[in-house]
């Protein structure tokens, strides 16, 4: 299949299976898609939702197996390099309006650059635990020869808050061979509404 997505940046993939269906009746609305292919991995949706007035509760799940972020660098153009292997397996509940997610997603060598943001990320190893109304997160990457780590959590209920703690040991710096340098950052940042 080949999806073009802008005027400069197509997505060429070779699909083994590609397969979206969706039900609607009275009593439930079904969503289920599953893609697969030897360049991107295997994606796997399947979702329930009430479609009646009121709470609209949902449920269903969504899965990823060696799903390969690198063939959708052409969506970022800003990018150089874009890799990793994500992982998911996650279990969704609660209502439209308040979603509860469970379950657990992890990026594995995880490559980021460009030349429009002044890092080379690489070694990018990221785990979230998802626990219903919030997720655990866990990781560590590498910025030039210096490592780092990101823990923390994020909460989507009842309002989207966070508070993460970002570290590491001489974190290299680069912009356009214009800037140059090292950080040693030990940073907690929150966020709240």
């Amino acid at each position: 299949a080949k999806w073009r997505t802008a005027q400069t940046g197509n997505i060429n993939l070779a699909l083994e299976q590609f397969e979206i269906s969706a039900n609607i009746d009275q009593q439930q609305a079904n969503l289920r898609a599953q893609v697969n292919g030897s360049q991107i991995g295997q994606l796997e949706v399947d979702v329930q939702v009430d479609p009646q007035p009121g709470d609209r509760n949902m449920s269903g799940t969504v899965k990823l197996n060696q799903f390969d972020l690198h063939p959708f660098i052409s969506l970022l153009p800003e990018l150089d390099r874009l890799a990793g292997i994500v992982n998911a397996d996650t279990r969704i509940e609660g209502t439209l309006e308040q979603p509860l997610f469970y379950g657990q997603v992890s990026i594995k060598d995880g490559e980021l650059s460009g030349s429009s943001i002044p890092v080379v990320v690489t070694q990018l190893q990221q785990n979230i635990e998802l626990q219903g109304q919030y997720g655990e997160i866990d990781g560590s990457y590498q910025l030039g020869s210096g490592k780092g780590t990101v823990t923390g959590q994020i909460h989507w209920l009842p309002e989207f808050t966070g508070e993460l703690n970002i570290a590491g040991q001489e974190l290299e710096l680069t912009y356009q061979s214009m800037l140059r340098g090292t950080l040693s950052p030990d940073i907690n940042v929150k966020f709240e509404p």
